[in-house]
């Protein structure tokens, strides 16, 4: 078995007896209380032993289990192994020999210590192979253990046979329940990955039929006009056909931008932008593009809201977050807002500032709202969808330091924010640029 599959398993272990803080905690302080009382009640050092002698082991086994070694980890994971089973049979002893004492007291005592044990095995949420044998091991011993205590006391054989016979049983349902929870974990964790692997695939195969799609529209433009301008005559009808050709040709090139951007690796030239000043020069171009039907609306910015980006870019973002709301009203009609919020996280931290699209469209489901930043992916039908747009204006906010957060708004649409930095002070300031 290879080196880093012990890795795995020895960070399952260590997650299974430690993933939890609250219940390590829970479980550290009912220990303690519990021998303080019963040496309270006793005086007898027995119990203070035993509890030293369980955070000794359990140290142990977490020190083990929580450094592992670069090199012959599998003798590492071994050993992590054997102090586990350490930890749990001296836990079971005091237990068992509290019920041997005979005392009522210790007898219920130690048989809600037997029954806690078993109810926290079966309560983990992460189980290892290594770990469950183990557990069946002490399953048997321990009831084992309580035959060899209490049948000696039982007069009846009838009565012994009964014991031994639900012994038996408990041991065996306890086992088995430990494994289905084991294969039930399998199961999920290959049904993950089979989900992942088919999210992938589908992510990759809409992104290279996206980028397909838009490229052959291009160069079924370009090609058809160069046709073209072999068989017209007339100079303007030649211009025209140029003019296509070039247009074409500039929006094959703002698909490679786009591309660049999705995957964080478009040329910026970051510079300081006032929020304010910003949206206020580019607001009646965008009243323009979106046409008479729809309503837009700027609303509150802050009056300090600076933020370091591409001025360019940036205008390309809210553009293409103003045409995602456009294209999202049902009947071409609508209402949106732009505006910014203060995002500034507090403390030492940097400020930040939001700049945010809304709209009062229908909105999407809550299974879509994940996947609107995926390249390609569309709402609505074939050749309709909004292509790079969203995934580019992602890539930029975090090429740019910042992300973007898509969520419902309060105006019955979408809420879109772009968080970007507020301003570096090495940086020459941009207000209309």
């Amino acid at each position: 078995m290879p080196q880093s599959k012990f890795g795995r398993r020895l960070g399952a272990v260590r997650r299974a007896e430690f993933g939890s803080p609250m219940e390590t905690a829970a479980r550290s302080i009912g220990i303690l209380a519990t021998s303080a009382a019963l040496y309270l009640a006793s005086h007898d050092p027995i119990f203070p032993i035993w509890c030293a002698s369980y955070f000794l082991f359990e140290g142990l086994f977490l020190l083990i289990a929580g450094w592992p070694p670069k090199r012959n980890i599998r003798a590492h994971f071994g050993l992590a192994i054997l102090f586990y089973n350490l930890s749990a049979l001296n836990f079971a002893w005091l237990p068992l020999y509290m019920i041997w004492l005979g005392e009522p007291g210790y007898a219920l005592v130690g048989g809600l210590g037997i029954f806690g044990m078993l109810l926290y095995t079966l309560h983990r949420t992460e189980y290892e192979a290594s770990l469950v044998i183990s557990d069946c091991l002490h399953a048997v011993v321990v009831a084992g253990a309580l035959l060899v205590i209490i049948e000696p006391r039982i007069d009846s054989t009838a009565m012994q046979v009964a014991g031994f016979i639900c012994a038996l049983a408990v041991a065996k349902y306890f086992c088995l329940g430990m494994w289905a929870k084991l294969r039930n974990q399998a199961q999920h964790r290959r049904t993950e990955q089979r989900y992942a692997a088919a999210q992938k695939e589908r992510a990759l195969s809409q992104f290279v039929g996206g980028v397909a799609h838009d490229f052959n529209n291009q160069l079924t433009a370009i090609l058809g006009n160069l046709e073209l301008i072999d068989h017209l005559h007339d100079p303007s009808d030649r211009a025209h056909a140029m003019r296509a050709v070039h247009e074409a040709g500039g929006n094959a090139a703002q698909t490679v931008r786009q591309l660049l951007a999705t995957t964080g690796r478009a040329p910026l030239r970051p510079r300081w932008i006032d929020l304010n000043h910003f949206v206020d020069t580019r607001i009646s171009y965008i009243r323009d593009l979106m046409g008479d039907a729809i309503r837009l609306d700027v609303g509150p910015i802050p009056e300090h809201a600076r933020v370091t980006a591409d001025p360019g870019m940036l205008e390309t973002a809210l553009v293409e977050l103003c045409q995602n709301a456009r294209d999202a009203m049902e009947e071409g009609t609508g209402r949106i807002r732009i505006s910014a919020t203060d995002e500034s996280p507090g403390g030492r931290q940097a400020p930040r500032f939001a700049l945010v699209v809304e709209d009062d469209g229908p909105g999407v489901d809550d299974s879509a709202l994940a996947m609107l930043t995926e390249p390609f992916y569309t709402t609505k039908g074939v050749g309709e969808g909004p292509g790079l747009g969203l995934s580019a204006v992602r890539g930029f906010a975090h090429q740019s330091g910042g992300e973007l957060r898509i969520g419902r708004s309060a105006m019955g649409g979408l809420r879109i924010a772009l968080v970007l930095p507020e301003v570096m002070a090495q940086l020459p300031a941009s207000g209309a640029s």
